[in-house]
């Protein structure tokens, strides 16, 4: 054991020395976790900003001004196109964002409960979808507003237009967090940094050593090479685990900060419970130990560095792929799958998320760790074997 404490120090001490690890490691992660707290911050609060948006509509069927504002309302600005298929070119470049046919002789014709409205917009652009929605809420209120005084006039109740009256209630468990974007993010931010912590270093920590021929001078020394393996296994695995806290951290503390565009982002402030901690913690460290296992086992195979990075390159999609994957769980049923929980990665993606919702499920836990730490073990055992043989030194 005193080896192998040996070995983790020295490589320790040289990942610290390295700029690459602390720049990829620790500096990337909080790098990386700011600009995207201000990216969803801003977008968040260009989403919700109402802005009056411009309504084109052709001037040869544009009623009255009092009869638009009525309808479209009072901050609409209403502007006119000179032809229905002027309006369709400037909505298809981009020049407008909903354009309004009205039926000929509207005003007339909205007393016989007849007086159809055409609204072109561009399904390809968010913008114009967002506008034409806005236009057909006004005239839907416009719609209700109009039947409602209809009704009155003739001694009916407004109420009878609306039988049902939907009363929603919140019973999800108070979390803490009461952000859905926080609650999407964070096992995204575990699960890659706690991979690209260690993939920053893992090259240089076996295929590095055998280029550069210190690897012979460390497998002659008194040290075994299982314990040399596990104390190379350990200092990496300490790498991830820190990476992908550090990118935790860093969350939580920003948003704590009084910075306005990041503030909006957690109106309520954040707290998280004990057993949520523990849940993460929970899934974390075998997940760690897996990535550990599967970066060493790379990096040994490998005859150089160069080869190294190459099959780092490609086992990163393996691992990016599940945790793209768990940004969308949210918007359906497979959490609730029995196969989910089974696939390595997603099912810590899966397990995080229902413990920061407050839905912990130690028995799916229990699951989660089995897979990632059986996984561990087969990369830590397949590592062992490569150190055994003499094969380990090939350079070339």
């Amino acid at each position: 054991m005193n080896k192998i404490l040996i070995v983790f120090r020295k490589e320790v001490r040289e990942m610290f020395r390295d700029k690459r690890v602390i720049n990829g490691a620790f500096v990337m992660p909080v790098f990386v976790i700011v600009l995207m707290l201000f990216l969803f911050g801003f977008l968040q609060d260009t989403v919700r900003k109402k802005r009056p948006i411009d309504l084109y509509v052709v001037s040869a069927t544009a009623p009255a001004n009092a009869l638009s504002e009525q309808i479209l309302g009072k901050d609409a600005l209403i502007k006119t196109v000179p032809s229905l298929d002027e309006g369709r070119r400037m909505v298809r470049d981009g020049d407008a964002k909903v354009v309004i046919e009205f039926a000929p002789d509207f005003g007339n014709r909205i007393a016989a409960g007849a007086a159809p409205l055409k609204i072109l917009f561009d399904e390809t652009s968010p913008l114009s979808q967002l506008a034409m929605r806005d236009v057909v809420g006004k005239i839907d209120l416009f719609n209700r507003t109009r039947a409602a005084k209809t009704l009155e006039s003739k001694g009916i109740s407004p109420a009878v237009m609306i039988p049902i009256a939907p009363s929603p209630e919140n019973v999800s468990k108070p979390t803490g967090l009461n952000n859905e974007f926080l609650i999407s993010l964070l096992p995204y931010l575990i699960i890659i940094w706690a991979f690209y912590g260690g993939f920053s270093i893992v090259s240089d920590l076996v295929a590095g050593e055998k280029e550069r021929g210190t690897l012979e001078t460390l497998l002659i020394s008194p040290a075994h090479r299982n314990e040399i393996c596990l104390g190379k296994f350990l200092a990496l695995a300490m790498v991830c685990l820190a990476s992908s806290l550090i990118s935790v951290v860093a969350v939580f503390l920003f948003a704590s900060l009084p910075i306005p565009m990041i503030a909006k982002l957690f109106p309520q402030g954040m707290s998280v419970s004990l057993p949520t901690i523990a849940a993460v913690i929970a899934v974390l460290l075998p997940l760690v130990a897996s990535f550990a296992g599967l970066l060493l086992a790379v990096s040994a195979l490998a005859k150089n560095m160069r080869e190294a990075q190459t099959y780092l390159t490609l086992v990163s999609f393996v691992v990016l792929m599940p945790a793209i994957f768990s940004q969308f769980l949210g918007f359906t049923d497979l959490t609730k799958s029995t196969w989910v929980r089974f696939v390595p990665i997603l099912n810590t993606a899966v397990d995080v998320r229902s413990a920061l919702t407050g839905k912990i499920e130690w028995g799916w836990i229990g699951v989660t760790v089995a897979i990632s730490l059986g996984i561990a073990a087969v990369m830590l055992f397949w590592v062992v074997r490569l150190f055994q043989k003499e094969q380990i030194l090939t350079r070339v």
